[in-house]
């Protein structure tokens, strides 16, 4: 039901134009303000907006929530939709600038958009990249030391912030949430969870976000969906190519993936150069839309489905969480990987199949994988991916190239996009385009200045690319904030 009445009768049902409109792409729903001002009232109606932004077959941020002007939503349709179109097809641009950070010892970048980092007083501080405005998140009290891990959600009422407290033990200690005011940005004031009655302690925890939780050698896990805290049990496997190295710790860092119905992890064992198992695991949790309160609960996970390969793909990117097939009774989930030949990186769409699980039994998962393109580089390629839900993936892989002048650093960009939203992944590959990140930026002039693979963070909703620029001490002074169109 439209939102606003209209100053004049309609020719059609006010539903069935919204549904002839909904094959638009928002700057054609724009365009049509112009024909009259009967087409004006109807293309800045909020509900069609809210209709057009569901139904969009691109990537764009979390919504609509009620929240969410109809600007900001018509708004960030325009923004997503032009990115959509150009990613690929045209040159990479980047527009640089710098935000000033002395030596934080924690930090991260939410959605591309928040910077959050711990100042020297133990403060969490929130830099918004896109106003520029500042706010104190959490205001350090006594002598204790914290650390921190940040994450984001979606919830049917917003977006969420969490941010987690833990010690040096490490113990967890404080869960605070923050609710995003949409159109403003701002976060509002936190809700104090207390979790330290749990008593779990961390090994090394690393950073979450929505169906997404990596972690270093860790064994809890936050769902920010619904505020569980899950444990991974012992690594066990029933699987004979496996056993001989169970009794080695993995080798690589591992990764752990949280999607709809499943934690899926990936672990890595090498024994000299040509011996190497990477074993594949999901554990199932109860579909559920939550939150709960917080209280404490983990609960402990139960092993579904396992399998192996011979290859620890890099990187690994979930491109599309758990989707039912009606037919099979399984549950496919799909993720963008990387295998490295040669001088060559293949990225496909690996797919895991999971069947209908049985009480006590570990079933073996199937896997399907497809190619989607291939990068050729001598020197190892840096590839930036991230995607939605719904299957719509947008990314880059940065080759180092040859040096640009004394205070520049050259690399050849290679946008692409991928669409699993359908059983079949289709992939487009941008041209090579050269970029040049000045060293000398802003006044900044460093001879450390690159880009690090363990550091950046790439927003794939905004085409943002964030990491830090550390001196010759090794100390962190500024974070690069780059803009790719």
């Amino acid at each position: 039901m439209t939102s606003v009445p209209f100053s004049q009768p309609l020719p059609l049902p006010v539903e069935l134009i919204f549904n002839i409109l909904s094959y638009l792409n928002p700057r054609e729903i724009v365009h049509l303000r112009v024909v009259s001002k009967q087409f004006r009232e109807i293309t800045e109606d909020s509900q069609l907006w809210r209709t057009v932004y569901a139904s969009a077959c691109f990537l764009r941020p979390p919504g609509p929530f009620p929240s969410q002007s109809t600007k900001f939503l018509e708004r960030t349709l325009l923004h997503s939709e032009q990115l959509f179109r150009t990613w690929t097809s045209e040159p990479a641009k980047i527009t640089g600038r710098v935000l000033p950070v002395p030596n934080p010892p924690q930090w991260d970048v939410l959605s591309g958009r928040w910077f959050v980092w711990m100042d020297a007083d133990m403060n969490i501080r929130c830099h918004d990249l896109d106003t520029d405005a500042e706010q104190v998140l959490w205001q350090h009290e006594g002598d204790e030391l914290f650390h921190f891990v940040a994450s984001t959600t979606a919830s049917p009422a917003g977006r969420l912030i969490y941010i987690i407290l833990y010690d040096d033990a490490p113990t967890l200690r404080r869960l605070l949430e923050y609710r995003v005011e949409e159109d403003s940005g701002s976060l509002s004031d936190p809700v104090s969870h207390d979790i330290s009655a749990s008593e779990r302690r961390l090994s090394i925890i690393g950073q979450a976000s929505r169906y997404k939780v990596s972690f270093r050698h860790g064994n809890l896990l936050f769902d920010s969906r619904t505020r569980i805290f899950y444990t991974l049990p012992p690594i066990h496997s029933e699987l004979d190519t496996v056993e001989p190295f169970l009794s080695q710790d993995p080798t690589s860092v591992w990764e752990a993936f949280l999607t709809k119905t499943h934690i899926i992890t990936f672990r890595c064992w090498t024994s000299g150069l040509d011996d190497e198992m990477n074993l594949i695991q999901a554990y199932h949790i109860s579909d559920s839309t939550g939150p709960f309160p917080v209280d404490g609960i983990v609960d402990d996970l139960c092993l579904t489905h396992e399998t192996s390969m011979d290859q620890l793909p890099w990187p690994i990117v979930l491109i599309s969480s758990s989707a039912v097939n009606t037919i099979t009774g399984f549950t496919n989930v799909k993720f963008l990987v990387g295998f490295d030949s040669d001088d060559q990186t293949h990225y496909r769409c690996l797919e895991l199949m999971l069947p209908e699980p049985r009480s006590g039994v570990v079933r073996p998962m199937a896997i399907h994988t497809q190619d989607l393109f291939t990068i050729d580089s001598e020197s190892m390629p840096l590839p930036f991916a991230g995607g939605s839900d719904d299957g719509y993936v947008r990314g880059l892989v940065a080759i180092p190239a040859e040096d640009g002048e004394q205070d520049d650093i050259v690399y050849s960009i290679r946008k692409f996009s991928v669409d699993a939203s359908q059983e079949t992944c289709t992939a487009v590959l941008g041209e090579p385009s050269p970029v040049t990140f000045p060293r000398n930026l802003d006044g900044i002039s460093d001879d450390m200045f690159r880009i690090n693979c363990l550091t950046p963070r790439f927003d794939a909703m905004r085409g943002r690319l964030c990491y830090d620029i550390a001196n010759g001490s090794g100390q962190v002074t500024d974070i690069a904030i780059f803009d790719l169109e």
